[in-house]
């Protein structure tokens, strides 16, 4: 006579022998968030498009951890408010100083990685501690800014890739 109990040995018996010569695959999903935005000065402000909110990016990453981004744009816009409640006037010149481009890996190393800032589609990266403007100095209103790093540095799937970029907007004189 064929039990319940027998039978839930049979299925327990089958199902240890099946998934011990499957192998599923497994697929890791990532959401990642950082809240942008800037602070005011007494004169002008950074905003995004169109006096907007400044947008955040995506990085395409390649498996062993190189990428490139979208573009983000940022605009020096007039502050009409105070630098404590800032308020966008009218788009306006800016000496823009590139401060800090940080790229983390979760769990890869992210010593070797060459991370390149770079302002509309411009083929020089610009450097930290430089100021970008144009060639006869009178500053710039928009940046369309994008990132890249070419170097392999040796991730996993499921690698979490940041990268971090501040800027600094000084009133064009």
């Amino acid at each position: 006579m064929f039990t319940m109990k027998k039978l839930a040995g049979v299925i327990a018996a089958v199902a240890i022998s099946s998934s011990a010569y499957a192998v599923d695959p497994t697929a890791s999903v990532v959401w990642n968030g950082m809240v942008p935005g800037s602070t005011g000065g007494d004169t002008i402000m950074i905003t995004g498009l169109a006096g907007g909110a400044i947008g955040g990016g995506t990085l395409v990453v390649a498996s062993g951890g190189s990428f490139t981004s979208s573009t983000i744009i940022l605009e020096a816009h007039e502050n009409t408010g105070t630098a404590a409640s800032p308020v966008a006037g009218d788009i306006t010149t800016a000496k823009w100083t590139l401060s800090s481009a940080l790229v983390n890996y979760t769990t890869a190393s992210a010593d070797s990685a060459e991370l390149k800032v770079f302002n509309d589609s411009d083929p020089i990266a610009w450097e930290v501690g430089t100021d970008l403007g144009d060639v006869a100095g009178s500053g710039i209103e928009t940046l369309r800014l994008t990132v890249s790093q070419g170097v392999d540095v040796g991730t996993i799937s499921g690698e979490l890739v940041q990268v971090q970029v501040t800027v600094v907007a000084a009133q064009n004189v």
